[in-house]
């Protein structure tokens, strides 16, 4: 019988790896401090790439805490999302009311590293959807916050090391390399 992805004690295994990962990011401030500021344009513009065993990871973590009412309305929200051909969506954890990130203690690597991603890496990503968008005008870009910073420098070395240990604990739960891709 062949194993998949969910298999509990691989998987147990990857999401211990996956927090200790996070860990090693640094923690930054400016953002929640700001959000009467900001209005939390990123998470209201912008859908985080998430990887299968980070999605498996607050997965696991919503059907555990979250009541049925909200996981159906998440559900729903997720499907509005996916079935809307606007490429921008917003995060299905965005809080419009609030401003705040329901899944926050479970966000994505690419939300850990948002803000204190190195400059030219971001300009690099960035332009390229410039120039994917450049023909759509009901698309807004918008540059990498300001307001972040991390409490520890971080280079460009920093985060494709924990990109490449976020690439093993996916395969680690028997995706194939060639389906993960940044």
């Amino acid at each position: 019988m062949k194993k998949y992805a969910h298999d509990a004690p691989k998987l147990k295994g990857a999401h211990r790896k996956l927090r200790a990962l996070y860990k090693k990011i640094p923690s930054t401030t400016g953002c929640m401090d700001n959000l009467d500021t900001c209005k939390s344009w990123c998470c209201s513009c912008q859908s985080p790439q998430v990887l299968y065993v980070e999605f498996l990871h607050t997965w696991k973590d919503v059907l555990k805490y979250w009541a049925l009412p909200d996981i159906l309305d998440l559900i729903e929200h997720a499907i509005n999302a996916y079935l809307n051909n606007n490429p921008v969506k917003g995060c299905i954890f965005h809080n419009k009311e609030t401003g705040l990130c329901t899944q926050h203690k479970t966000r994505c690597f690419n939300c850990y590293i948002y803000g204190i991603t190195p400059k030219d890496k971001f300009t690099e990503r960035f332009n390229r959807f410039k120039e994917i968008y450049k023909d759509r005008p009901d698309v807004i870009l918008h540059d990498q916050c300001p307001l972040v910073e991390a409490k520890k420098k971080v280079t460009q070395k920093d985060i494709d090391k924990w990109w490449n240990e976020l690439v093993e604990i996916e395969r680690s739960i028997g995706i194939k390399k060639k389906n993960i891709n940044d």
